[in-house]
Order: structure tokens, then C-alpha cells, then sequence
């Protein structure tokens, strides 16, 4: 099995995660600057967001973490395979392009060698 497709599904899927995880971070930190900037029964964690100190639920503060870590992850990933990718990418065409030029350079001098004995 080759690594380059692999690699490309990999990148792919990363950035895929990643845009997806993006929405739910943002929708919390959304409701998180709406609601009150004190402790309350049930805004109880703490968000440091913007520069303020917002509280969200317990449920908020997971969703938050998770989608966070999630995007940052996936970040990472999708950013490797992507890089590796192209450097494998490029490796190919360089090495598809040197016999390209090997080959046309055969050519070139089998065709005079061939002018050479006709004369």
C-alpha cells in the first residue's frame, strides 16, 4: 500500500475535523459573552474569553474544551500529513521529471550517433 494517498485522506479528513470543530467553540463563546460576568448557580466555570472573565455552565466549559482540543488536534495533524504530502508530492515529479530528462537525453544522443554513421 502507498503512503501518499493515505496521506492525502489524512489531510483531508484533518482540516475537515477541524472546520467542523471550529462552529462549537465559537457558538460557546458566543453565549459565554451574553451571560453574566459573576458566579451563579448554574454558570459556575469560568472562561477567560476576549480579554473578560465570562462563567458558563459545566456543559458549556466541556463542549468548549473539547471542540478547542479537537480543532487544535486536528489542526496539527491535517498540517503534517499536508506538508508530507507535498514533499512527496514534489519528490515524485522530480524524480518523474529526471527520467523525462534522462530519457530525452538518450534520444538526443542515440540520433547522433545515427546522423554520424549515415554520413
Amino acid at each position: 500500500m502507498q503512503l501518499r494517498p493515505l496521506l492525502g485522506v489524512i489531510a483531508a479528513a484533518g482540516w475537515l475535523v477541524m472546520i467542523l470543530a471550529w462552529p462549537f467553540a465559537a457558538f460557546v463563546e458566543r453565549q459565554a459573552l451574553l451571560q453574566p460576568s459573576y458566579r451563579t448557580d448554574s454558570y459556575s466555570e469560568a472562561l477567560a474569553l476576549k480579554g473578560t472573565v465570562c462563567f458558563v455552565t459545566p456543559d458549556q466549559k466541556l463542549t468548549y474544551t473539547l471542540s478547542r482540543r479537537v480543532f487544535q488536534i486536528s489542526f496539527l495533524v491535517g498540517a503534517a500529513a499536508g506538508i508530507v504530502f507535498l514533499a512527496s508530492d514534489r519528490q515524485r515529479r522530480a524524480a518523474r521529471l529526471s527520467i523525462e530528462q534522462m530519457n530525452e537525453i538518450a534520444r538526443q544522443g542515440w540520433s547522433r550517433e545515427a546522423r554520424k554513421t549515415k554520413r
